[in-house]
C-alpha cells in the first residue's frame, strides 16, 4: 500500500519525473549544455517557489476554515450526539 513517508514524497517525484521529461524537449543537452544546465536550474527553482506558495496557502486556507467554521461543526456534532442518544433504546 505505502507508508504516508512514500506518499508524501509522490507528488515531488512526479513533478521531478514530468521536469526531467520536458526540460531536453526545449533545450538540447548535448548541443548546448550551459544554456540546458541554466534552464533546468531556473525551471526547478520556480518549482519549489510554486510548490512551497501551494503548501503555504493550503496551510492558511485550513486554518481559515477551522476558524471560521468552528461553531458550525461543533453545532452539527452537539446536535447529532443528541440526536443519537434520544434515539437510544436504552432511554
Amino acid at each position: 500500500m505505502g507508508s504516508s513517508r512514500e506518499i508524501a514524497i509522490g507528488p515531488v517525484a512526479v513533478v521531478s519525473m514530468l521536469l526531467s521529461s520536458l526540460v531536453p524537449k526545449v533545450e538540447d543537452p548535448v548541443a548546448n549544455p550551459h544554456a540546458y544546465r541554466n534552464l533546468v536550474f531556473t525551471v526547478t527553482f520556480f518549482t519549489g517557489i510554486f510548490q512551497t506558495a501551494f503548501g503555504v496557502f493550503r496551510w492558511f486556507s485550513h486554518q481559515f476554515m477551522k476558524i471560521c467554521f468552528r461553531n458550525y461543526y461543533h453545532t452539527k456534532v452537539h446536535a447529532s450526539s443528541h440526536v443519537i442518544s434520544d434515539n437510544s433504546p436504552l432511554n
